[in-house]
């Protein structure tokens, strides 16, 4: 997330209840796990770079892992946005 803070929804008899809302995040939140799961197999190997010239395996490694940070990031982010709502009456 940047600089600001968290925007979390209200729970309010016109709005979505309490529980659709967490409900929702944490679909996200399981999407997200998958993602991850998802990116863990297809890390880098050095036999599918061997044949390329300079260091790009260590180049796509770090790619790798700045992908698995950002959805780490965004679970993060989503499981405080859960954890706010719920603490809602």
């Amino acid at each position: 997330m940047q600089d600001a803070k968290l925007a979390v929804p209200m729970v309010h008899s016109n709005g979505t209840g309490k529980e659709g809302l967490v409900d929702q995040v944490m679909e996200a939140i399981d999407a997200a796990r998958i993602l991850i799961e998802a990116l863990a197999k297809m890390a880098p190997h050095g036999r599918d770079y061997c044949l390329i010239k300079g260091d790009v395996l260590s180049v796509a490694r770090s790619q790798h892992a700045a992908r698995v940070d950002k959805v780490r990031s965004v679970s993060v982010e989503l499981q405080t946005l859960a954890i706010e709502i719920d603490k809602q009456g």
